[in-house]
């Protein structure tokens, strides 16, 4: 089977799985998220290494899994602050000298991105400023955003792309892959904008889905940039293996923990 026969296999069996539990949301959602967020960022600590930088993953993937319970239940943000605390406070007999700003830089990222960049998506559809119903269709459409950036990107890129967009870090992406990753968005934004006829509840007016939209993907095309300077410093292909055709949670999630924590920040000063 071909890679993309492959991918279009997991993504059948995967996608279905995944919008259920977020429609469903709390704490299996929760689950789901810790589970994607802590595995892409064990994966991303692997790259880390590659790039002699061996985090301490003990207290990076604490302090994310602290954050997914923080999310849940908001009273225990103190826990997260704690966590890092110690960590930090107890990192200097861990690591050498020589070695110190490195591992701590490389643990503290990857609590930040991709894991901190993943909750934000468990962030959004439990606390965005929206009722229940509204909240599940924002949600969604971020999804769907970041999903059709990628398709969009990949097949236009493929039959239209000739100028190399960033041929240092990634050889195969091109400006009219990004442009048709824009183009990707734009349609998720105009699928969520024609489904408030079917919701009851408040949506987001037009003009921010467009501009959220373009926002989306840049930022998911950009955290697939980061990713894959991350691998070519690695001098890897995929940082995982999981998810046939598409390598694993990091390489899957790689924009979508980019693009979450933006909507987040911009419908949280949208709505409140």
């Amino acid at each position: 089977m071909g890679e993309l026969k492959r991918r279009v296999a997991t993504g059948l069996i995967a996608a279905p799985l995944f919008l259920g539990t977020l429609y469903l949301g709390g704490y299996l959602f929760g689950a789901v998220m810790a589970l994607i967020a802590l595995g892409a960022q064990h994966e991303y600590y692997r790259l880390s290494a590659g790039c002699s930088a061996t985090a301490l993953q003990p207290i990076g993937l604490s302090v994310s899994a602290a954050l997914v319970v923080a999310v849940l239940h908001p009273s225990w943000w103190p826990l997260v602050a704690g966590l890092l605390v110690a960590g930090l406070a107890v990192s200097p007999f861990l690591c050498s000298a020589d070695a110190y700003l490195q591992r701590i830089a490389a643990t503290v990222f990857g609590s930040v991105y991709p894991a901190g960049g993943l909750i934000a998506l468990l962030a959004l559809r439990e606390h965005v400023a929206l009722p229940s119903a509204a909240a599940v269709a924002a949600t969604v459409w971020v999804v769907f955003a970041v999903w059709g950036t990628d398709i969009f990107a990949y097949f236009v890129g493929k039959y239209l792309g000739q100028r190399k967009l960033a041929p240092a870090i990634s050889p195969n992406k091109t400006w009219a892959g990004a442009v048709g990753g824009v183009g990707g968005a734009l349609t998720a934004g105009a699928l969520y904008w024609m489904s408030g006829a079917f919701w009851a509840a408040p949506m987001v007016p037009l003009l921010h889905i467009v501009l959220l939209s373009v926002l989306l993907a840049g930022a998911t095309q950009c955290g697939d940039l980061i990713q894959s300077l991350l691998k070519r410093t690695a001098n890897t292909k995929d940082a995982g293996g999981l998810l046939p055709g598409h390598g694993g949670f990091f390489d899957r999630f790689d924009g979508m923990a980019l693009a979450a924590p933006v909507a987040l920040i911009y419908l949280h000063l949208l709505l409140g």
